[in-house]
């Protein structure tokens, strides 16, 4: 599985075609899929850091653990994930559960984009066991 380095746009075309019933998690960035496939984020804490910086552990009010555990329970068919996840220390409960599901799915692309932070790495897994097809 090669990296393929593109533009933005064939980044989210990709992962719109691989998100038959827009059940996406980004865990990590780029938020902004969201907007571009035309999916709300599943989860009031719509900013991964919220999900995988230790640093943000209860800044929210909600347990962060508890709130990614009801997101996976909801099966999402496509994980987008930055490799490596950017920040020290992280939310390993949460790196776990996330590294637990996404061994389920189907597909891994890799891409390298570029934004104002230089080269990021994605993961999209797809294809992901027990995703609902049902809405």
């Amino acid at each position: 599985t090669g990296v393929q380095t593109c533009a933005l746009p064939i980044f989210a075309d990709h992962v719109r075609a691989v998100t038959l019933h827009k059940r996406l998690l980004v865990f990590g960035m780029p938020t902004y899929l969201y907007a571009l496939i035309g999916q709300r984020p599943p989860s009031v804490l719509a900013f991964p850091a919220h999900m995988y910086e230790w640093a943000e552990a209860g800044a929210t009010g909600r347990d962060e653990v508890a709130e990614l555990r009801r997101v996976l329970e909801g099966r999402p068919g496509t994980v987008v994930v930055q490799e490596p996840i950017p920040v020290s220390p992280r939310n390993e409960p949460n790196v776990a559960q996330v590294a637990a599901y996404v061994r389920h799915c189907g597909a891994v692309r890799r891409f390298t984009i570029y934004d104002h932070s230089g080269a990021q790495r994605m993961a999209v897994y797809s294809g992901c066991l027990g995703a609902r097809g049902d809405d």
